[in-house]
């Protein structure tokens, strides 16, 4: 009997940044050990109980994958098989379905996610599946995501009516809100910064943001101001220490907002974060910190993922 192929399976329970930080090194070590790689992002962050998962808005390129529909049928006709999993505290019934308890556990990353003073991120697992739930110390190349990762036409359609505007030449602003208050002062440091530099006084700025009462303040102070996206969603969610990616359905249902609708609003924040010229924003905020690296890799790189680039760019 040939040896069976090693499949890797990343659940997701973070937001976007953090999950696509995961993604890159889950795909490094996909490209070194020749292991498919499956991305279920089942949970209810990323698409609740909508009819949408990964594979509806990303494809990954030169990386052999399968979806998760493809992982219950090949575990269900290799069960009589003895199939070895790790870490060990995962079966293939809770592989399958995901109790809520085994994303939140942060003892439980795996071998693949392994202690920050470990950087050998690439050695080989003998396990035939290798699970992580996304937790744990992460290794990658920003290059990774720019070559492997591509938008899908419908995501990518949804997107561009938002971006169609876009001057990725003017100052981008990210005012980061929800789960973390602005306790060290970099909201007002970033104001008085500004308003410093005379040309910005009645300049167009563009600003990406997720809460409203911080657009209201930052409009207050610079009238020539706009959101990336005016029709945002997420202006109508209310702050959250759990960070508004944690709201339940029923909550965003009432509001007449989708999951979709909130995929889509911060998709394109985060691409015009991507391919602005000049942007200020909090290093620590990862949704920031990581559109700047991806911005790194340059214009081009950026198109060859999205698909598809502003008219000014």
């Amino acid at each position: 009997m040939e040896p069976k192929a090693q499949i890797v399976v990343f659940k997701g329970i973070e937001g976007w940044c953090d999950r696509l930080q995961v993604l890159a090194h889950c795909i490094q070590y996909c490209l070194s050990t020749q292991a498919t790689l499956c991305v279920d992002w089942s949970d209810h962050v990323w698409r609740g109980s909508e009819n949408f998962d990964f594979y509806d808005c990303f494809s990954l390129e030169g990386v052999k994958t399968m979806t998760k529909d493809e992982l219950c049928l090949y575990v269900d006709k290799e069960r009589e098989v003895p199939l070895t999993i790790t870490p060990d505290v995962w079966t293939l019934d809770t592989l399958l379905d995901t109790p809520i308890e085994m994303l939140n556990n942060q003892d439980i990353g795996g071998p693949l996610m392994k202690p920050r003073e470990h950087n050998d991120a690439c050695e080989i697992i003998k396990e035939d599946i290798v699970v992580t739930n996304g937790t744990g110390w992460r290794v990658f190349y920003s290059g990774f995501i720019t070559e492997h990762i591509r938008v899908t036409p419908k995501l990518r359609h949804a997107i561009i009516p938002i971006l169609k505007g876009f001057n990725p030449s003017l100052l981008t602003v990210h005012l980061r809100g929800t789960d973390r208050p602005d306790t060290q002062g970099t909201f007002d440091q970033v104001l008085e910064g500004l308003k410093k530099s005379p040309q910005y006084a009645k300049a167009v700025i563009n600003v990406v943001t997720d809460t409203k009462e911080l657009w209201e303040r930052f409009k207050a102070e610079f009238p020539g101001a706009k959101l990336v996206n005016p029709n945002t969603h997420l202006l109508r969610l209310p702050s959250s220490k759990h960070g508004i990616h944690q709201f339940e359905d029923a909550f965003i249902d009432g509001l007449g907002i989708t999951k979709w609708d909130m995929l889509v609003d911060l998709m394109a924040d985060w691409y015009a974060l991507c391919y602005a010229k000049l942007a200020i924003g909090r290093t620590e905020s990862t949704f920031f910190a990581m559109a700047r690296r991806v911005h790194e890799m340059g214009p081009e790189n950026i198109t060859k993922m999205l698909g598809w680039k502003p008219f000014y760019c």
